[in-house]
């Protein structure tokens, strides 16, 4: 039985080789001719865990009205001034930690005003309820603005690749695997 004629093995490797060389680069090439490795940027929301510290700040504040402790409401407008802000630093975004505290106490003063202009008295202090309660509006409407579109970060995510690898020599063939993970 005659298969025809034998092909010398040498035939089989280079062919072999040049497959090996060529596959890699053909099923791996981006636009540039390089190796598909270009990094994907990715948009992250914090938002919930600054809500979490105006969640705080706002049940230590009614704990201190409730009991009438000043002390607590000082503790309370501390947190929140300083916790989400915190939140911020933590994912080291320092424009947004001052940008949030801003809009934090200016919208709580607006409330504030808006709440006390909207009273209908003579005396001094008889529109403090009225103050309060636009003060807690302007500061739920800041904490959800901040939560929303400050508290966003982007991060560089690389995909990992694997390609086959050859390197011929004098002394014979290396194959191989390269990526990166």
């Amino acid at each position: 039985m005659d298969n025809g004629p034998a092909i010398a093995p040498r035939v089989w490797m280079r062919a072999l080789l040049i497959v090996a060389m060529l596959a890699p680069s053909v099923a791996n090439a981006d636009e540039r001719g390089g190796p598909a490795t270009r990094p994907e940027v990715v948009a992250t929301s914090y938002g919930g865990q600054t809500l979490a510290a105006d969640a705080i700040a706002v049940g230590v504040f009614l704990g201190g009205a409730v009991a009438t402790s000043p002390e607590l409401v000082v503790g309370a407008a501390v947190i929140g001034g300083v916790g989400p802000a915190s939140v911020h630093g933590a994912h080291g975004n320092f424009g947004a930690a001052l940008g949030g505290a801003a809009l934090r106490a200016s919208l709580l003063t607006v409330g504030a005003y808006v709440g006390a202009s909207a009273a209908d008295c003579d005396t001094d202090f008889c529109s403090l309820g009225e103050a309060v309660v636009g003060g807690a509006v302007g500061y739920a409407v800041a904490a959800i603005v901040d939560a929303r579109f400050l508290a966003q970060t982007n991060r560089v995510v690389r995909r990992p690749w694997v390609a086959p690898s050859v390197s011929p020599s004098a002394a014979g063939v290396q194959l191989g695997i390269v990526g990166a993970f």
